[in-house]
């Protein structure tokens, strides 16, 4: 694989874990780039339709602290031999 040996990619899963709807769209917005140019190119009229259809979603990952919201991951490693 591109001159790769002892090549290895698995799932890792996870939480992300926030305490509210809200925090989510501050983590797409400071964190991500293809999402946070979808959002702020929206009119800022959007914006609270945004955060409510979030908060809709993320609801049944609701905790007594906060939202644990599932994540996936692929991790990938190798060595230049």
């Amino acid at each position: 694989m591109a001159g790769f040996t002892e090549t290895e990619a698995r799932w890792v899963r996870g939480e992300w874990r926030v305490a509210t709807p809200g925090d989510l769209v501050d983590g797409f917005r400071r964190g991500t780039v293809r999402t946070a140019a979808l959002i702020d190119t929206q009119p800022a009229a959007a914006l609270p339709l945004i955060e409510a259809a979030i908060a809709h979603s993320v609801a049944a990952y609701r905790r007594p602290d906060g939202f644990a919201i599932p994540i996936v991951a692929v991790l990938a490693s190798g060595g230049r031999g």
